[in-house]
């Protein structure tokens, strides 16, 4: 996760099975009503997603936030 309070820009990099699993997790208590919550003190959302294969190895930091550009 990346955290700058003061500019309200977080980021968080998690690689997921499929969209079902991630939708799953979205959906289910507490980040549903920690998203409610928090989303005064934050900034405007993104999402970007990227299919990525397992001998590609973990996605990293620098190329997350080049997608976010």
């Amino acid at each position: 996760m990346l955290a700058e309070p003061l500019t309200q820009h977080y980021a968080t990099l998690s690689v997921w099975r499929d969209e079902a699993a991630l939708d799953a997790f979205a959906r289910a208590h507490p980040h549903d009503q920690l998203m409610t919550d928090l989303a005064p003190a934050m900034g405007p959302t993104k999402f970007v997603r990227w299919a990525i294969k397992g001998t590609d190895g973990p996605p990293s930091w620098p190329s997350a936030l080049e997608r976010l550009k």
